[in-house]
Formats: structure tokens, C-alpha cells, sequence
């Protein structure tokens, strides 16, 4: 359930709102943020074909006009993006350092729900729980949008890994009754594979069945390879638990072959950001 590059988008929806409402289009400052935002959803594209070189110099472009302009907002979105693709290539020092850049710049930032849901997830990787924990509730309390759903998915994560499925089941039903606008479809995709998760560790697998077939029809209709396989990995779970090796074995090379033939679609590019 390792979140993808998709989730980063999310934020740079909410800068890309940020610069609407801040910056009028024809002065050099937002032709400069434009530029910032372009190279920003560049890189991410890069990091999703697995070109973290190209990557990574794209984000220090971003850094830097950024800088030089004293634009915070700017600076900080270019720190999660280099920190989030750090985590996602286990370079987790690295992605310390860039979250840690982001909180010195700013801790009043309308992003700083972000900035605490990626150091949760650094936290989380680290095999750090009870920090984990702390940063996802850190997240979820300065929540000042529409992304609520997003938090308490991690939340549900977090207590599933921790194995307290009562809680989990909280959160994630919470979730999901957060997660109904378009813009969050990824998101609801995730809370129902979390709810189907521990229904099948709670043994009711009838239950469990409906919700990940839902969260597999509704990842498919987005065409997210990635979620696809954990949906499929979890089907496959839920099979082994009713100890239908046959349908458990069908179930994981369906999602080896989905990750195998991976495809760089779930990273929205221009077109899908207002």
C-alpha cells in the first residue's frame, strides 16, 4: 500500500490553486511559479519512468528559481516532491534531509498537513510506528482542505500495520465516507483495499471479497497499474486465508504479470491539472 506519485499530485493541485489565487498571471513572478510547477510535474514523470537522475536535476532547478525569488510555497512543494522520490528509491537520509529543509522554511504553510503525512511515511518505511503514529495524527489535525480522507487512510494504514484492527476499521470507514469527490477516487480506492484488508484478517471473508473487487473495478476504471497489483495482492491474501491455494496462485501472477507490464499512467500530467 505504498503510495505512488499520484498522491503528490494532490499537493500540486493545491499549489497550482495557490498561485490562481495569489499571483496575477501577466506579472514575471507567476510566468517564474508557472515555471517552477512545470518543472516540478516534469520531474515527476521522470520519476515514474525511472529516470531519478533527470529527476532530481529538474527538482533542483525547481529549488532553485524558487529560492531566488523567496517564494516559500514554491520552495517547499519542490522539497516534498525530491524528499517523496527519495523515500520511493529507499533513500531514506535523503529524504529526511529534504522534509527537514521544508519545516525549517515554514511550519504555518497551508502544506504542512503534506509535510507531516511524508514524514509519517518516512517514519512508517523506518519501521518507527509510535512516531508514525504521532506525525499521521500531526497530519490529520492541520488538515485544511478537502484532503481529510487522504489522512485517515493513513491512519487506517498505520493501525492495520500495527495490527489493531478496530481501530483501523474506524479510520478507514471514516475514509471512505470522506473520500467521494472525483478528486479523490485514488484515495477511496485505497480506503476500500484497507477495509477489505481487515476484513479478511477478521475472518469475514464475504465481506472482504465485495470491497477489494470494488477497490479493483475502481483502480481498473483509472487504469493505476500499481494499485491494481495491491488490489490483486490482496484478493490473494484473502484466497489463502480461505486456503484456496489455486485461486491465491491466479490472483499473484495476475500481479506479477500487472508489474510487469507496468505502465507510467498514474501521474497526471498538464492536461489533468486546473
Amino acid at each position: 500500500m505504498i503510495d505512488k506519485y499520484f498522491n503528490t499530485m494532490l499537493i500540486l493541485l493545491i499549489f497550482v490553486t495557490l498561485l490562481g489565487c495569489a499571483t496575477d498571471k501577466n506579472l514575471p513572478l507567476a510566468a517564474q511559479q508557472q515555471k517552477i510547477l512545470d518543472l516540478n510535474e516534469r520531474a515527476l514523470a521522470s520519476a515514474e519512468k525511472k529516470n531519478h537522475t533527470d529527476a532530481s536535476k529538474l527538482l533542483e532547478d525547481a529549488l532553485r528559481i524558487a529560492s531566488s525569488l523567496d517564494d516559500q510555497e514554491s520552495q517547499i512543494i519542490t522539497l516534498l516532491n525530491m524528499s517523496r522520490i527519495a523515500r520511493h528509491e529507499k533513500k531514506m537520509s535523503e529524504a529526511s534531509k529534504f522534509i527537514s529543509k521544508a519545516f525549517q522554511i515554514k511550519t504555518d504553510s497551508p502544506l504542512y498537513a503534506d509535510m507531516a503525512q511524508e514524514k509519517a511515511l518516512q517514519e512508517l518505511n523506518s519501521g518507527n510506528i509510535d512516531k508514525a503514529v504521532l506525525w499521521a495524527e500531526t497530519a490529520l489535525s492541520n488538515e485544511q482542505g478537502k484532503l481529510i480522507g487522504r489522512r485517515l487512510n493513513l491512519m487506517a494504514r498505520i493501525y492495520l500495520i500495527k495490527g489493531d484492527l478496530t481501530t483501523a476499521l474506524d479510520y478507514a470507514e471514516l475514509a471512505l465516507k470522506s473520500n467521494t469527490i472525483p478528486l479523490l477516487k485514488e484515495e477511496r480506492g485505497n480506503s476500500l483495499r484497507i477495509l477489505g484488508t481487515v476484513k479478511t484478517r477478521g475472518l469475514q471473508f464475504e465481506d472482504a471479497e465485495k470491497l477489494l473487487q470494488e477497490a479493483l473495478t475502481l483502480d481498473r476504471q483509472m487504469a493505476i497499474s500499481t494499485k491494481i497489483a495491491a488490489d490483486l495482492d490482496a484478493l490473494a491474501d484473502l484466497a489463502g486465508m480461505q486456503n484456496n491455494n489455486i485461486k491465491k496462485e491466479e490472483y499473484l501472477k495476475r500481479a506479477e504479470s500487472v508489474r510487469k507490464n507496468q505502465m507510467s499512467v498514474n501521474v497526471p500530467y498538464k492536461t489533468q491539472i486546473p
